[in-house]
């Protein structure tokens, strides 16, 4: 008989061999078509001591079925201290703000959230997550550590704890990379409030010094709080992380809680299945971007369309190359940039493959000389000293991989899905939460040419119809497609000089 034993964050079945429990194992795992075969997610087994990891949010009555043994719920938690008062230099900006910090700290109609160690925070784009992690670590006066996709996310948290409260720079110490982290392990950590750490300098102690590291760390540093920022990234990390320390309190924050792999998916939502969480998206109040379907037809032929295919459908990578050669494509493309450098602000482009993004931006400069300079790319291929720089330009392209979900923008007016076609629900709501100021808009490039474009857009119209102030298509057939070109190429020959471009800021002021 297998031993359950329900920690903080994690569940650990004991003597356990691979096979013991089919359905477990199928559950939390994810087919690869490539290798053909399964690979674990949501799910570690210790081959050595014999122990099953599992997601402390599934149900504990499921398993006692399948293991025919009752689970022990284990409440022994890290060691943590209380850092002290801290003050906050401002108040909740809003009710939302007021609401969601009740949740986290468990108050009045949230008081049952005491017993629980994990709580989901679920709060839109631009809503102030951050503000309400702050706020929460000041009231509960627990050390926190805030563990982010990059070491740009933990400098922003840093900017933000010393501008909300009265925690000062010397009190926070920014982990990127394992000699810092080796370093706190020999300092006395009674200094610092907060500790801030990338995922990956933990998943590198982890992997090379052994995750029993990570598991001390959490001891030694007396960390009483566990912030995810953007809890849908880094999610076999996060998964680690959570398997090897027994924190006091978890909090999971992101305005899109889920995965864009329909198959992930299905386990993150395993993950948080009973796990308390907040969503307090207002309808009326909190979109801000108007939605624009653009339908065009590529007008592929049948060789075309044969070879933008694969046996699990759309191949993206070859479709990708296909558009940006495409006639009628690059007719739309001249419409959508002319309008881009027409009004004020900054244009996210999303292209499928840097090879494109190239390609795209190569053409850009040779049909409008005077955006040269001003097209800027945000994806690998571009030195992280230089990433910067690139999201000051007027027209941004990028991938949506590139363009992750922490990611603000200043200025940034209109979005556009270019050359990059998805099906994901989640990838549709982070991308059109890149845009977080008023009467902005997000324009989708519909191909009518291609099955599975016409059908990805089908599928993602709820997340528009929820998200968007409003919703239109626009239908641009040759004709239209041919009248509104040769209308955009008259106008711009009567130029008689570059446009000069501003950003929304400089012709508000």
């Amino acid at each position: 008989m297998n031993k359950i034993v329900a920690y903080r964050t994690h569940i650990e079945i004991y003597d356990y061999n691979l096979g013991d429990a089919p359905t477990i194992e199928k559950t939390f795992s994810i087919y690869d078509m490539t290798y053909h075969k399964r690979f674990p997610k949501g799910m570690i087994y210790d081959k050595e001591k014999k122990i099953l990891y599992l997601p402390r949010g599934i149900d504990l009555d499921f398993l006692s079925r399948v293991f025919s043994s009752d689970p022990v719920i284990d409440y022994d938690v890290d060691p943590y201290k209380s850092i002290g008062q801290i003050n906050l230099k401002y108040k909740p900006r809003d009710e939302t703000q007021s609401e969601a910090i009740r949740f986290m700290i468990s108050s009045g109609k949230y008081s049952y959230n005491k017993h629980y160690p994990m709580l989901c925070v679920n709060l839109n784009t631009g809503k102030g997550k951050t503000y309400c992690a702050i706020a929460t670590t000041a009231f509960l006066q627990l050390r926190p550590i805030v563990i982010t996709d990059s070491v740009g996310w933990l400098e922003q948290w840093k900017k933000f704890f010393i501008e909300y409260t009265d925690i000062s720079a010397d009190e926070i110490y920014l982990i990127s990379g394992a000699p810092s982290f080796m370093k706190l392990m020999n300092r006395d950590v009674s200094k610092y409030k907060v500790i801030l750490s990338t995922h990956s300098t933990l998943r590198s102690i982890g992997d090379s010094k052994g995750w029993e590291t990570v598991s001390d760390f959490f001891k030694y540093c007396n960390i009483g709080i566990k912030f995810y920022d953007e809890a849908h990234l880094n999610f076999d990390n996060m998964f680690q992380i959570d398997c090897y320390s027994n924190t006091y309190l978890t909090y999971y924050l992101t305005a899109t809680p889920g995965r864009s792999d329909m198959a992930e998916n299905n386990i993150y939502r395993l993950y948080f299945k009973n796990v308390p969480s907040i969503d307090l998206f207002n309808r009326n109040e909190d979109p801000h971007t108007k939605y624009a379907a653009i339908r065009f037809n590529s007008m592929p032929s049948p060789v075309e369309a044969t070879e933008c295919k694969n046996n699990y459908g759309l191949n993206r990578i070859k479709y990708t190359d296909y558009l940006i050669h495409n006639e009628n494509f690059l007719k739309l493309l001249y419409i959508l940039v002319d309008a881009a450098i027409r009004k004020p602000g900054k244009s996210l482009f999303y292209i499928g493959t840097n090879e494109a993004i190239l390609e795209v931006q190569k053409w850009i400069y040779e049909n409008f000389p005077e955006l040269i300079n001003q097209v800027g790319i945000y994806t690998s291929i571009i030195p992280s000293e230089l990433k910067a720089e690139q999201l000051s330009k007027k027209i941004i392209l990028t991938t949506t991989k590139s363009a992750g979900a922490a990611m603000d923008i200043k200025g940034l007016t209109e979005t556009v899905n270019l050359a990059e076609p998805f099906k994901s629900r989640v990838l549709a709501q982070q991308t059109f939460g890149r845009t977080r100021d008023v009467n902005t808009i997000y324009k989708d490039i519909v191909d009518d040419g291609f099955y599975y474009t016409r059908k990805f857009y089908e599928y993602k119209k709820p997340v528009f119809s929820k998200y968007a102030t409003k919703c239109v298509e626009v239908n641009m057939n040759a004709n239209t497609l041919d009248s509104k070109l040769s209308e955009v190429e008259n106008a711009r020959a009567k130029l008689i000089q570059p446009m000069i471009f501003m950003n929304q800021y400089e012709i508000n002021s």
